[in-house]
């Protein structure tokens, strides 16, 4: 009889452990894209990466680039990819699967930001997924590759078209992970019962406007040297300001 007890303790402390709700991130990056073709490929490494996020793995990251080609890149597009797992040390990476929620702006998103456009849910490219491939050629598929019925190891893009950066121009991609639904895609791990949402935007700073260079000095001096001149040898000069003034109504 004592046997029983021994089994319902060993199951709830296994069943306590499979609710960690611990996300790791596997991978993070940028693709970015100008003219028809891709510029860089930037990481968590990369010196323009940025980060609020806190032990949990929720919060904020993303990165900056800046058009320094001297000419306006078209058709500027970044891309943010995401490769995370929920509770992976307790019941693998490969029971997960995305839901497409929406392609609006997170909440707290700036004025002028600019939401995503594609998306894609998809393996990371281990197995099946070809979500790495379709971020180097700059197209997203908008589909969802892993959906609840067919779990597996979950990875998630969005796409984000800025357009035309001009030179001098930086162009920030600012990416969200919540437990709040924030739009943009959802992934969950059905045996934690615990998921989170990824969204983020992109938003651009205009070029450095480069100050006015000031008439040199002595440009100055002339100038005033030569309108006293032509002041002094005027006709009228000896009559004063306030006759010249005077004659210049009568006449």
């Amino acid at each position: 009889m004592r046997i029983l007890p021994l089994i319902v303790a060993m199951g709830s402390l296994f069943s306590g452990a499979a609710y960690a709700n611990s996300i790791g991130i596997a991978s993070a990056a940028s693709y970015i894209h100008g003219g028809g073709a891709l510029i860089t490929q930037l990481d968590t490494n990369s010196a323009n990466y940025f980060s609020t996020l806190n032990a949990n793995n929720l919060g904020t990251f993303g990165w900056s680039y800046t058009n320094s080609t001297g000419s306006t890149i078209a058709n500027f597009t970044m891309f943010g990819f995401l490769d995370a797992d929920i509770d992976s040390s307790i019941n693998t990476f490969f029971n997960e699967y995305g839901n497409f929620i929406d392609l609006s702006l997170p909440p707290g998103a700036p004025g002028g930001s600019i939401a995503a456009s594609s998306w894609q849910i998809d393996e990371p490219g281990f197995v099946f997924g070809t979500i790495i491939n379709d971020l180097i050629a700059g197209s997203l598929r908008n589909e969802n590759f892993v959906p609840s019925t067919a779990p597996d190891d979950v990875s998630t893009a969005l796409g984000f078209v800025v357009g035309d950066l001009a030179p001098g121009q930086t162009a920030t991609l600012t990416l969200q992970i919540s437990t709040s639904n924030i739009g943009g895609l959802q992934q969950v791990d059905p045996d934690s019962n615990f998921g989170f949402y990824f969204n983020g935007y992109a938003t651009t700073a205009p070029p450095p406007v480069s100050g006015v260079p000031e008439p040199d000095t002595w440009v100055l001096w002339l100038t005033g040297v030569g309108f006293c001149w032509l002041l002094l040898a005027s006709p009228d000069a000896h009559l004063g300001p306030n006759r010249l003034i005077k004659k210049g109504n009568h006449s």
